[in-house]
């Protein structure tokens, strides 16, 4: 039975892979190809960039990349591994992550500057390309931000919670390669308040072994990639964005959570903060009315237009 299994499972993750991604394949000097989902428009402000926290890729930006379209060129991409991006040889390393990000929006013809959008682990990313690239980077969002110190600081259930979840991903990486995502996969609650689309997406890609292995990859190098952050973020505009809620289900952490992000505010002499009460970690993406709450906030970073 476990033989049939994998076989079968297999079949079905080499035929999704055969599928045509929502966006466009954009191949590195090296061979590999980064996925980039892009709504652009003609206009003279910046290009938004979305980077995805730990789990997360390019659809769970769906809500916010609708919305913010309107004004202003859009992308949301996938790192290596996850999505429909190539997997590096590599552990997950924040320089190179942004090295190859900077990489992909050249070859893709989307020149800076660039709002950089990072949620939760995203945020050592998007801060590290900031730090590479300041030039071409016009100010930094971070949506309920990881920051460096949580696990020192965090409850010591919240901290036993994360420590377990490499582990955990690990096992799901076998599991999902006997099939049982494809029968019941955790995803579905998650994102069942996206578009349908993107939604589906998400279920789909993460039915299979990579999606877990990448993810489980980026908890085990939580240390070294909240190591690689700047100290200081320096005279570009950033926003700091805080869920207001914890999670259900899941240890109380946001009391924690918003002393750090009020430090991490106080390092930037032109930060502001702001607060969706009635959102969660995750809600701020994918509950229409957060995501909505949320674009409102980042429009205020973008210059006005003709119509405004």
């Amino acid at each position: 039975m476990a033989a049939l299994a994998l076989a079968v499972t297999a079949l079905l993750d080499a035929r999704d892979a055969r599928r045509p991604p929502p966006g466009e394949l954009v191949e590195l000097a090296d061979g590999r190809m980064v996925h980039l989902q892009v709504a652009e428009i003609d206009h003279a402000g910046p290009t938004i960039v979305f980077e995805a926290g730990q789990g997360q890729f390019s659809p769970v930006f769906a809500w916010l990349q609708d919305a913010l379209a309107e004004h202003v060129t859009v992308v949301a991409y996938d790192r290596p591994g996850y999505g429909w991006s190539t997997p590096a040889d590599r552990p997950a390393d924040a320089g190179a992550t942004a090295d190859d990000l900077h990489e992909a929006l050249a070859a893709r013809s989307l020149e800076g500057p660039y709002l950089l959008v990072g949620h939760s682990l995203g945020a050592f990313y998007v801060r590290t390309f900031a730090e590479r690239y300041p030039d071409q980077t016009a100010g930094i969002v971070l949506l309920d931000p990881a920051h460096e110190q949580q696990l020192d600081r965090l409850p010591a259930e919240a901290v036993r919670e994360f420590e377990e979840a490499g582990p955990m991903f690990r096992w799901a990486a076998r599991l999902a390669r006997l099939g049982l995502f494809r029968l019941s996969n955790p995803q579905e609650d998650a994102t069942s308040d996206l578009p349908g689309a993107a939604a589906t997406q998400i279920v789909t890609v993460s039915a299979a072994a990579r999606y877990w292995q990448t993810a489980g990859a980026e908890v085990d190098a939580f240390e070294t990639l909240a190591a690689a952050p700047p100290h200081e973020l320096g005279d570009l505009p950033v926003m700091i964005i805080s869920a207001g809620r914890d999670v259900p289900d899941a240890p109380p952490i946001r009391e924690t959570m918003d002393d750090l992000h009020h430090e991490l505010a106080s390092r930037a002499p032109h930060a502001t903060r702001h607060l969706i009460e009635d959102a969660d970690h995750l809600t701020l993406l994918t509950v229409e009315e957060h995501a909505r709450a949320v674009s409102d906030l980042i429009s205020d970073l973008l210059p006005p237009t003709a119509d405004d």
